[in-house]
């Protein structure tokens, strides 16, 4: 497993000097993490045949009973398929980045390294997610089911979507918000990248607001690729260096 930085995450204490314990914050891009339910459906939806239509150049599934596993299309093409619930069928890769089909016991397996990892590696009293369907998703990749923590999230936009968790005993939640802005509403569609998420809490009676951010894919650093994050000439940057401020900048 490794952990993507591909998420900001920040942390507003209003006022600073007034907590009186120290917090322990943890971000993690679980990478089209899903519940496993929802996984042992978008398995068998994979294992299933696909055809791609010679009119519309759509990639279906197969009606003939003939054409390719699901793990074999390349979803970049346009592909008939529900992006509000599944991830896509090649999200995993192997060294020479050809498509990994995943069995229920290969998804067992990572779910059971994540609830490792954050028990023994990462124990922290907050923790943002990224790319995670919903509650479920989060509460199967915390210890013991999630249970101690409080989880803000939502159902909307695709089903890479973000998540916030803490301990129940940090204090109480004031609010829950998607932050839609943040995905620039007015661009093009495919030109939106994710929303924001944040919660307030109280604790020791003083508010703590927390805020997630999935920063648009593709415009990376310079440390791990070729790519410059101010290249206003790439699409990707471009769309980046569109994000409005954050709430902890105002």
């Amino acid at each position: 497993m490794r952990v993507y930085a591909t998420a900001l995450l920040l942390l507003c204490l209003l006022p600073t000097s007034a907590l009186s314990r120290e917090l322990t914050v943890a971000t993690w891009n679980l990478g089209w993490h899903v519940d496993k339910a929802t996984a042992a459906t978008w398995i068998s939806k994979c294992d299933a045949l696909f055809e791609k239509d010679p009119v519309t150049d759509i990639w279906k599934p197969s009606t003939s009973g003939t054409g390719v596993a699901g793990w074999q299309v390349n979803f970049r093409e346009k592909v008939e398929w529900d992006w509000s619930k599944f991830p896509v069928c090649d999200v995993y890769k192997d060294r020479n980045f050809d498509a990994v089909p995943v069995t229920v016991g290969a998804y067992d397996k990572r779910l059971q390294q994540i609830n490792d990892f954050l028990q023994n590696t990462v124990p922290a009293d907050i923790y943002a997610f990224e790319e995670v369907s919903g509650e479920q998703a989060v509460r199967d990749a915390l210890p013991n089911g999630g249970t101690g923590y409080e989880v803000c999230t939502f159902s909307d936009f695709k089903v890479q979507r973000l998540a916030i968790a803490w301990k129940a005993v940090l204090g109480e939640s004031i609010a829950c918000t998607v932050e839609p802005e943040l995905s620039l509403p007015n661009n093009p569609q495919d030109e939106q990248p994710r929303p924001g998420l944040s919660v307030e809490l109280k604790i020791d009676g003083e508010p703590v607001r927390v805020l997630a951010v999935h920063l648009k894919s593709s415009c990376v650093s310079p440390l791990e690729a070729s790519g410059d994050l101010t290249d206003d000439q790439d699409r990707d940057c471009r769309i980046l260096q569109q994000r409005p401020r954050s709430g902890c900048e105002r």
